[in-house]
């Protein structure tokens, strides 16, 4: 039985080309992840090795060490990437976590308005209807040819960008418009348009 989801998450490479494209010099990246997402984030990265910032990934066993590993991987980056990940973020310790980034001056690429407004510096997402749409388009396509895709997790393929002002001004960073990081976003070589 094949099946394919199409999911709210953006994969993990667009937002780190986001982070590349609103941060100049940008040289190490941190990720903190549950321990059983690390290999998988591993190897999404492994192939940016030579061409972009270094990745810091710091696994995460026991939820209960959540904000010891945001700080361990903080003191070793220049960003921080906040993959969506409930075992590790939630509303309460999210604020939290953008708190202190914001007071080490770390800019945080985020995965939601929500974040964004929270205090991440610039956030990719897609919204119910892109989603919506994308779902639209895949079942049309199974339902002429009956294909489904070779991956099972799809990403949208449409996606926003927001950036916080006020957090920028903070950090010094003049990120371009959002209109032009979607832009060099969909320029990005490689991104999986699927």
């Amino acid at each position: 039985l094949r099946f394919a989801a199409v999911t709210l998450e953006q994969p993990a490479e667009r937002q780190l080309q986001l982070a590349a494209l609103v941060i100049e010099s940008l040289e190490r990246v941190g990720v903190v992840v549950s321990a059983e997402r690390a290999e998988t984030i591993r190897n999404l990265f492994h192939g940016n090795a030579s061409s972009g910032p270094e990745i810091v990934i710091e696994p995460v066993g026991d939820p209960g060490e959540t904000a010891l590993a945001f700080e361990r991987v903080m003191d070793e980056s220049d960003a921080l990437l906040a993959l969506p990940d409930p075992l590790l973020l939630n509303p309460n310790n999210t604020k939290w976590l953008l708190y202190m980034a914001l007071n080490r001056n770390l800019p945080v690429i985020g995965y939601s308005a929500a974040a964004t407004r929270a205090g991440a510096l610039a956030s990719v997402f897609s919204t119910p209807q892109q989603v919506g749409q994308k779902r639209a388009r895949t079942l049309l396509d199974w339902s002429r040819d009956g294909s489904l895709p070779s991956t099972r997790v799809i990403h949208p393929r449409d996606y926003r960008v927001k950036t916080n002002p006020e957090v920028a001004r903070r950090l010094g960073i003049r990120p371009p418009p959002a209109a032009e990081l979607e832009a060099g976003l969909r320029r990005q070589k490689g991104e999986a348009e699927q």
